[in-house]
């Protein structure tokens, strides 16, 4: 039984391989060589085409009062080797509870792009503090590795209690 499994894999690993045109089965054929050969091209490309490069980041402002608002954010952000940048976001993380929002950057020049996020009021009597990070991504297939770049922190006011009375 295991005599049989053994060569019904072999057998079948030939077949995959692509063992025709008379090269024998450790050859394998010149289609299934340069199938071998691309999977090794891609893998370096991964590795030596850098992700898009970010730069210049701000955002404004990086103090709200209790009430929130509006938190503008600007980067720019450029592919290697005439590659598009294909999306730019901000993920802005609320350091009490971990709560993500994400905030898509539009283009605006060349290289430049922007947005705003609507910032939530904090209804608690603590300041609350988000970190703020530029994702980019291209548009080379296969790639799945954004560049990141921090943009640092803003904070929200507490709701201040009341004074007492006199």
């Amino acid at each position: 039984m295991r005599g049989s499994f053994f060569l019904g894999l072999v057998m079948g690993l030939g077949l995959l391989t692509g063992c025709g045109g008379g090269k024998g089965f450790v050859g394998g054929s010149d289609e299934s060589r340069s199938m071998a050969f691309d999977a090794v091209k891609l893998a370096r490309n991964k590795k030596n085409v850098p992700p898009p490069q970010i730069s210049d980041i701000s955002i404004s402002p990086t103090t709200f009062d209790f009430f929130g608002g509006t938190l503008h954010v600007q980067t720019k952000a450029q592919a290697k080797k005439k590659k598009d940048v294909l999306t730019v976001t901000a993920v802005i993380t609320r350091q009490s509870d971990a709560r993500t929002f994400e905030a898509t950057l539009t283009q605006r020049q060349k290289n430049t792009f922007a947005g705003d996020f609507t910032v939530p009021p904090n209804l608690t009597n603590n300041t609350q503090v988000y970190n703020v990070v530029i994702q980019a991504t291209d548009g080379r297939p296969g790639v799945d590795r954004p560049s990141r770049a921090s943009a640092g922190t803003f904070i929200v006011r507490g709701v201040q209690s009341p004074p007492g009375t006199p």
